[in-house]
Parts: C-alpha cells; sequence; structure tokens
C-alpha cells in the first residue's frame, strides 16, 4: 500500500486463490511507479517461499487492466478472463431441482459431520484449510455442503469468502463420479440453506471452464461481468 495511515491504493495477497489483488485507486502515479520493481525484486522471494513461481493478479475494478499492462509493460503477461456470475432469485425458483437419488446422502459441512464414519475427509478439510485459518475459524463464519455415495464425499460446496451476506462458493467433486448430478445437489443444498438465511450466493470462475459456466446459468445465476487476470512467469533464482 501506498500509505500505511490512510492508503488509497494497496496490494493484497489471498491465500485460497494463491495470487494478489490491486484494490483502490488506480491512477495512483506514487504507487504505480514503484509496483513493478517491488514486485519483481522484493515481493517474488516471498511468493517463491510459498511453493509458487509465478505472480497471478488482477485488478477490483475494470479501470485496473490498462494500468496493470502499463505497470508491467516489460514482462511477459500471460492474460485471460475470469467470469462473474450473480443470483438471480425468480431464475432460480424457475429452475428444476435435481431429485433426491438412491444411496446417496446430503451432509452439511460443520462441526457434527466431521463425527460420520466416511473414509475421505481430507477431500474437504484440505480445501477448507486453503481458504481459513483452522477448521473452527471456517465453522465459525461460514459452512458447506456435500454429497456422499459408496461412503465417500463425491461432490461439495462449500464457502470460500463471505462479506457481510454474500458466499463466494467452490465446488469440486471426485472424477469418477462426474456426470451424476451431484455437484448440483451439493450446490442446490448450499443455496437453499443461504436464502433460509437471507444470505446471497456468489460465484466467480475461469471464462475457459465452460462446464462450471454451463453449470452456473442452469441453476439460477446469470453472468455480470468479466475481469482480466494476469500471470507472469518468475525466472529461477541463480
Amino acid at each position: 500500500m501506498n500509505e500505511q495511515i490512510n492508503p488509497k491504493t494497496a496490494l493484497l495477497w489471498s491465500r485460497g486463490i494463491e495470487g494478489f489483488y490491486f484494490i483502490g485507486e488506480p491512477d495512483n502515479d506514487q504507487f504505480n511507479q514503484n509496483a513493478c520493481d517491488f514486485v519483481m525484486n522484493i515481493l517474488d522471494k516471498r511468493i517463491r517461499q510459498s511453493g509458487l513461481n509465478y505472480f497471478e493478479f488482477s485488478g477490483d475494478r475494470p479501470e485496473w487492466d490498462s494500468i496493470l499492462e502499463q505497470i508491467f509493460d516489460k514482462q511477459e503477461l500471460i492474460k485471460s478472463r475470469q467470469c462473474v456470475y450473480k443470483f438471480d432469485l425468480e431464475r432460480w425458483k424457475d429452475h428444476e431441482m435435481r431429485s433426491d437419488q438412491k444411496g446417496v446422502t446430503v451432509y452439511r459441512i460443520d462441526k457434527s459431520f466431521f463425527q460420520n464414519r466416511i473414509e475421505n475427509f481430507a477431500f474437504v478439510e484440505d480445501e477448507i484449510l486453503r481458504w481459513w485459518n483452522s477448521l473452527e475459524h471456517f465453522f465459525e463464519h461460514a459452512f458447506g455442503y456435500c454429497v456422499v455415495c459408496d461412503e465417500i464425499i463425491v461432490s461439495y460446496c462449500l464457502t470460500n469468502f463471505v462479506y457481510g451476506n454474500t458466499y463466494t462458493l467452490g465446488i469440486e467433486m471426485l472424477k469418477d463420479y462426474r456426470r451424476k448430478g451431484y455437484c448440483q445437489i451439493a450446490v442446490e443444498a448450499f443455496i437453499t440453506d443461504l436464502l433460509e438465511h437471507d444470505s446471497v450466493p456468489y460465484w466467480d470462475c475461469m471464462y475457459t471452464k465452460v462446464a462450471s459456466r454451463k453449470h452456473a446459468e442452469k441453476i439460477g445465476f446469470y453472468l455480470d461481468h468479466t475481469y482480466a487476470l494476469y500471470r507472469i512467469l518468475l525466472s529461477e533464482e541463480e
């Protein structure tokens, strides 16, 4: 950030996405003139210590895109796009809910969930700890739902971020159990819980993940906007 007391611009690290956000005023000349040198000569060492060999980043608003490309114009930028989906309650009401399936159990992911006899708790636990400081931290501020089949977790929908009453969701499923509707079951349970508590779901995914985008649109989301995502590969230390 450019000032400690009242910063106008800052660079934030997100452990969950293993990337950075440029936030605040994009036209901050003092910050922008020093950003590239800071990243490539100071921050890169910390990034390597975290086990990454790239610097991935985006801005918190579209105005950042051209500014970031100017800041890092001497670097080889790998550019992609992210899609932000907003929730439409009427579309949700109109979509067809996935019916219960034989041999499938849906669990709310909270403290009591880990008392069940399930083989692959790590499938969910590892993802929680990727975004949250601890399981207790997650239980205090968030929740999720998962689908269990054959005594293993085959799909989950977890809270990645919380801002006010908005919950960013993250989904995953085991490869051998795809195309069976399990992911939709988990997401629908998650959203139903949110709506019962006057909260709102938020969906963010890569533009190239067509399946994820179609899934979002199928259950009541619409594409609100896209934003640029950048990556710089860090050269090996000599």
